[in-house]
């Protein structure tokens, strides 16, 4: 971010913990982004903390067959049965087998430091532009807990996207790259502080 030319501007795109960058993203750097867009993301914002969102992750029981460090969970390797029934349960099946050779021990955050780091505040955050796309077979961020985040930190711009699951971008890749497209030519015709010009 810090390399781009003052007259750049980009749209950020943040999933699951994605979201978290896509925040501090724009906190730090209000004036090179032109919006941002979460989609199954973590979002926080002014009235949502990284402690807010850490209460939708699931317990450690709910993680089926996955490897488990803590509680609350402190690490994660997400399991083969899990990921394909919660997580990829609609995308092709040469998506999740690809998934399961990638994946990694995943390590969530969680105390003061993190918080702090993550904290946004309204006058920078909250003067950019933000839309969600609602993923609605979610089953990891599920469609409620994507609603919660949206009724606390509200986005200019809600999308849904039918038969979605966690993995939108294998799942619905067509809808969800058009969404990306308009979403991105909408946040043109806002102002400086997040609103629509008048038509």
């Amino acid at each position: 971010m810090k390399s781009l030319s003052p007259e750049d501007k980009v749209v950020l795109v943040g999933h699951n913990y994605g979201g978290y960058g896509v925040s501090w993203v724009k906190e730090r750097f209000r004036e090179k982004v032109l919006g941002g867009i979460f989609s199954s993301a973590f979002m926080v914002g002014p009235n949502f903390t990284l402690e807010d969102t850490n209460k939708l992750l699931p317990r450690p029981d709910q993680l089926d067959d996955s490897f488990v460090i803590g509680d609350p969970i402190r690490i994660v390797l997400i399991g083969p049965h899990f990921a394909a029934t919660l997580l990829y349960q609609n995308s092709p099946p040469e998506d999740l087998k690809l998934a399961n050779y990638s994946l990694r021990l995943t390590q969530f955050f969680y105390g003061d430091v993190a918080n702090r780091q993550i904290r946004v505040t309204k006058e920078r955050y909250g003067s950019v532009p933000r839309a969600y796309v609602i993923d609605l077979e979610d089953k990891l961020i599920t469609p409620e807990a994507q609603r919660l985040m949206i009724a606390r930190t509200p986005p200019q711009v809600v999308r849904q996207i039918r038969g979605a699951d966690h993995m939108v971008q294998f799942s619905k890749p067509r809808e969800f790259a058009n969404n990306l497209i308009e979403i991105g030519g909408l946040f043109e015709s806002f102002d400086q502080e997040g609103k629509p010009y008048a038509l």
